[in-house]
């Protein structure tokens, strides 16, 4: 800034002396306004990078159905001027043009502006509903999910009875045959104990002696 000061000078040596107290009472304000916007513009950068508003700019990149916010009055004028601008000021940085927005955007009508602001209310309008529709749906997909992990948990409870029952079956099948071969055994037991009582029977009746079953011992003797 004191550069162009200089170079004012330079290209007008014919300024008086109220002239240069003016330039220089400007030139303070000046350094002074730049001060307390770069302050500004700090503090509204760490507002931005806050965790609220990471996590909504987060959403929005990794949600493509998330609803575009809504813009203001004064943004929606920007839009309309700014392919004009770029035009005019192609090599003019981005916080130079910002001044020239403000200060159309202060030169406006009432009436100017009356456009503007119900542009932006119908943006409002524009992001409630779709803010609407896009927690409905939100909600429905919890709630699908929630209904397709409970069919889960009940298939899997059919399929853990299923296999109960057949391991209970099982069960009952061995036992069944466990106890047939018992019986059998029984039976057999029944028999043979039969069969030698009526022999010893038969030996009594014919000799005087007892009649005693061969055992093991009297096998191998013979």
């Amino acid at each position: 800034m004191n550069e162009s000061i200089i170079d004012l000078f330079e290209e007008h040596p014919d300024l008086t002396e109220a002239a240069i107290e003016a330039v220089a009472k400007l030139t303070s304000f000046v350094d002074l306004l730049t001060k307390y916007t770069d302050k500004y513009r700090a503090d509204l950068k760490r507002k931005h990078s806050s965790s609220s508003g990471k996590s909504n700019s987060v959403l929005r990149k990794n949600d493509p159905d998330y609803p575009k916010p809504p813009l203001s009055s004064f943004f929606l004028f920007i839009e309309s001027i700014r392919e004009e601008t770029d035009k005019l000021y192609p090599s003019m940085h981005m916080n130079e043009r910002a001044v020239i927005w403000g200060q159309r955007w202060r030169a406006l009508s009432e009436e100017d502006r009356k456009h503007f602001n119900e542009l932006a209310e119908n943006d409002r309008e524009r992001h409630r509903y779709e803010m609407a529709i896009y927690e409905q749906k939100k909600k429905l997909k919890v709630e699908e999910s929630g209904s397709n992990d409970s069919s889960s948990m009940e298939c899997r409870h059919d399929v853990d009875e299923e296999e109960e029952q057949g391991e209970n079956e099982v069960h009952k099948k061995v036992k069944r045959e466990e106890a047939s071969v018992s019986r059998e055994k029984s039976s057999d037991d029944y028999e043979e104990g039969e069969e030698d009582y009526a022999i010893k029977e038969e030996y009594n009746d014919d000799n005087d002696e007892p009649y005693e079953l061969a055992t093991s011992e009297d096998e191998n003797e013979e």
